[in-house]
């Protein structure tokens, strides 16, 4: 005989909304409070205004962990700077201030004294994300 399902009542709603303005995922909190993924998942298919405040508690969890990347963006961290500009969505002209502004120039005619052409082969050209050796 099986065991009698639980209900999912507005106190376990609430706290599963807790859990996840916490940063718990969606099964691991289903989990913690007695249900299978599935019943919540179906729960959230049959509720639209449950799913609204699921997807709300989890926008607060995100923006929780944004702030804190803004924060080590602006004391100087460049991994989390980068990782700023390349996750905000809608930036993309931020990432290009990290590369090549201009396409490089056309290839010209060689002049008639070889000496353009003796100075561009001994430039070569720096990748700006990688850095230098010995600097």
């Amino acid at each position: 005989m099986a065991a009698p399902r639980k209900k999912f009542t507005l106190a376990l709603q609430q706290d599963f909304l807790k859990h996840l303005r916490q940063g718990m995922r969606r099964g691991a909190t289903a989990e913690l409070l007695g249900f299978s993924r599935m019943t919540v998942i179906n729960y959230i298919e049959d509720h639209p205004q449950f799913e609204k405040q699921v997807l709300d508690a989890e926008g607060e969890a995100n923006e929780h962990v944004e702030e804190a990347l803004y924060q080590a963006a602006v004391s100087g961290n460049v991994a989390a700077c980068r990782a700023w500009l390349e996750l905000r969505p809608g930036r993309e002209s931020d990432l290009a201030l990290a590369g090549p502004q201009v396409p490089p120039p056309e290839p010209r005619e060689p002049s008639e004294d070889g000496e353009e052409e003796q100075f561009f082969a001994n430039v070569t050209r720096m990748n700006p994300r990688q850095r230098r050796k010995g600097a």
